[in-house]
This record gives C-alpha cells, sequence and structure tokens, in this order.
C-alpha cells in the first residue's frame, strides 16, 4: 500500500469503528461509538460523525419498527464525545417481546425508566435580566398564498425567508413545505448583525434562529431544503458546526469552556412534531444545539433573539419514559403485582385448610 493510500485509510472512520454493534436489547438509548479529541480536529470529527451518523440510518433501516421516532445525539463525556440513538422506547419495549420473557421485559424497562430519572437533575429557576422579544404572527402557508397568487390573512405578518420546495405528505398529496423563518428569531453570525434587517447572501447555506419557547438552544437549518437524513451525512454541515459555528462564533463569548451541551437531530414524529407541517414526511431539516447557560447569558446583551432563553432544553428521556410508563409499563406491573397476590392469597387458604383454622366470624354474620 502507497504511503498516499495509508494515510487515507489511517484518516478513514472505519479504522476508528471497525465493530459497531447496536446493543438495543438492554436499552432504547444505544451508545453508538465516542469522538475523541474532537475540539482538536474538526475535519475528522465531521468525517466520523457522518460514517456514524449513515450507521444509525442502516440500523434503522433494517429494524423499520423503530422507525417512527428516533434521535441522534452527540454529547459530552470528558475528553471525548459520545454518539447515541435514541429510539422510541415503546416501539423498544413491544420488540423484546420474542427476544425474552415478560419478566425480563418489565425489569428492563423499569430499570431503564429509573435510571434516566435519578440521573435527571430538576432545574433550578433560571432569570434572565432581559425580556424575551415577542415574534410577529407569521402566516403559517405562506408558500402555498404565493404558489396559488393569494394574499395571506390581513392579521399575519408575511416571511422573508421560506421554502417553496415539495415535499411528501402522510395520508394526502405532496405540498410546499412551508417552513419560515420569524425574523425575531434570526441569530446573526456574523457581521450582518451590525445591519437594521437580516439579509440572506447568495453564497448562504445556513441559518441559525432561537427557539420559540425559552429555552437554551439554537437551531441550524438548511436555507434550501435538506432533510435530517441529507445533514447527518454532509461532512460540510457538521465541518461548518463544529468550525463555523461553534468554534468561531460561540468561541468569542466562551473560550475556555466548551459552550453546547448536546447536538441533536431528530426524526420521524419526534420531528415532525416541531414543524409547521406534522403530515410532512420528510420535514425541512434542522440541528438543535443545546448551550450552556452561561454562553446563552453572554449572548443575550447582543442578540434580541437570544433574550430571555435561560430555560432548560426538551429532556426527551423523561416524555419518552412517561409514555413507556402510561402506555405500556403500569398496566403490566399492575398485572404482576395483581397475579402475586392472587398466588399470596391462595398460598394463605392452602395453609389454612392443612392447620385446620376455622374462618374467622364477626358479629354482624352470626
Amino acid at each position: 500500500m502507497s504511503s498516499k493510500n495509508l494515510i487515507a485509510e489511517l484518516n478513514s472512520p472505519r479504522m476508528f469503528y471497525k465493530d459497531i454493534t447496536f446493543d438495543w436489547k438492554e436499552s432504547p438509548y444505544i451508545f453508538v461509538g465516542a469522538l475523541e479529541d474532537f475540539e482538536d480536529d474538526q475535519s475528522t470529527a465531521a468525517i466520523n460523525m457522518v460514517y456514524l451518523g449513515e450507521k444509525c440510518l442502516d440500523f434503522i433501516e433494517k429494524n423499520r419498527s423503530f422507525g417512527r421516532k428516533y434521535r441522534i445525539e452527540l454529547r459530552p463525556n470528558k475528553s471525548q464525545w459520545n454518539l447515541y440513538l435514541h429510539i422510541d422506547s415503546v416501539a423498544w419495549f413491544d420488540a423484546l417481546i420474542n427476544k425474552c420473557t415478560d419478566d425480563e421485559r418489565l425489569n428492563k424497562a423499569r430499570s431503564y425508566v429509573d435510571n434516566v430519572r435519578n440521573s435527571y437533575n430538576p432545574p433550578r429557576a433560571e432569570t434572565s435580566d432581559y425580556e424575551p422579544v415577542l415574534a410577529k404572527q407569521y402566516c403559517p402557508y405562506h408558500t402555498e398564498c404565493v404558489k396559488h397568487k393569494k394574499k395571506c390573512a390581513h392579521f399575519h405578518s408575511t416571511p422573508e425567508i421560506y421554502c417553496d420546495a415539495m415535499s411528501a405528505q402522510k395520508h394526502r398529496p405532496n405540498r410546499p413545505c412551508n417552513w419560515y423563518v420569524e425574523n425575531e428569531r434570526i441569530v446573526p453570525f456574523d457581521s450582518r448583525l451590525l445591519y437594521d434587517k437580516y439579509r440572506v447572501d447568495d453564497n448562504d447555506d445556513w441559518i441559525l434562529t432561537s427557539r420559540q419557547s425559552n429555552v437554551r438552544e439554537i437551531l441550524v437549518f438548511p436555507l434550501k431544503h435538506k432533510t435530517n437524513k441529507e445533514l447527518v451525512k454532509s461532512k460540510s454541515f457538521w465541518l461548518w458546526v463544529f468550525e463555523d459555528v461553534v468554534n468561531k462564533f460561540f468561541g468569542k463569548f466562551q473560550p475556555n469552556e466548551y459552550p453546547v451541551n448536546c447536538f441533536a437531530l431528530n426524526f420521524g414524529e419526534w420531528e415532525s412534531e416541531e414543524s409547521v407541517d406534522r403530515y410532512a414526511i420528510n420535514c425541512h431539516g434542522h440541528l438543535h444545539l443545546q448551550l450552556k447557560l452561561e454562553l446563552v447569558k453572554k449572548m443575550e446583551e447582543k442578540f434580541l433573539a437570544m433574550r430571555g432563553k435561560v430555560d432548560d432544553p426538551t429532556h426527551y428521556g423523561l416524555k419518552d419514559c412517561q409514555e413507556l410508563e402510561t402506555s405500556r409499563l403500569l398496566s403490566m406491573e399492575n398485572s404482576r403485582i395483581s397475579h402475586k397476590l392472587d398466588l399470596i392469597f391462595n398460598t394463605l387458604e392452602l395453609i389454612k385448610a392443612h392447620l385446620k383454622i376455622p374462618e374467622l366470624t364477626t358479629p354482624e354474620s352470626r
């Protein structure tokens, strides 16, 4: 092998992840792989993210029962960052039916729920020195209005940045994507911070926005229609996020500590429930950047869109546990308890009969 080919092979993610096993039978929160030296080599980190992301999509493709909703997360763990695939816990629980006994299923599910809850630290009530900036009420179907040459309702503002690509739909014909940007939510990441009005340049590929809710998240959207399945497989996307957004942009505010707690991409119902169009099959993709409180506090002064965004982001693990408990666990656990009580009662009856213990009587029964 030539030295050039050897270097290429050493830089290949396959050298680091020879044996990726998706051990889903113990937990719906599956460890996929780790990115070592994450902060030092952004290019390699981007390559490895693409490789691991593709492996996650391949796993879902081979296990269609997990495809209804899932989430890919990159989380910090000391000197390395761990990548996880979070699958729907109800689908996971149902998939265990032929893999283990009912008691084993219940024990695994209860262990997962308890571990998630025990590791969760309730947030402090954070306060901000700034009032959140309210957005106007924008037309949620502006693209369709444009397509059919109609005016938006008089009480709606017209979004200036929107997507007019056609999007596949559930249970109905294809429709325009209808994704749009609220001007008040835009977070300018370059010299456009000085502009009175944000303008999209011809060479722009992405845009940053805050959330409508007051949580510590920034969303990264592609300006042209791309799905999350496309984003997770794009090296240029990850390199831009790691290098330009996190290192250069966030690094100005927080140079001594890594400013992001989690990178996350939602798929399926977890993605569409955040979309303007919940019937869309392949929504306009977006990456969640969960930020540290210190970073948000420093950004509030400069960016109107970040003011008041100090609350904890959505904890999908807790939501998942609640759904697993209410739809599966509680009824089965109650049934198991009832069955054990019946066994205890029957055993006591046998003991009484063996010892010839008379029935207890009350004054009313005499």
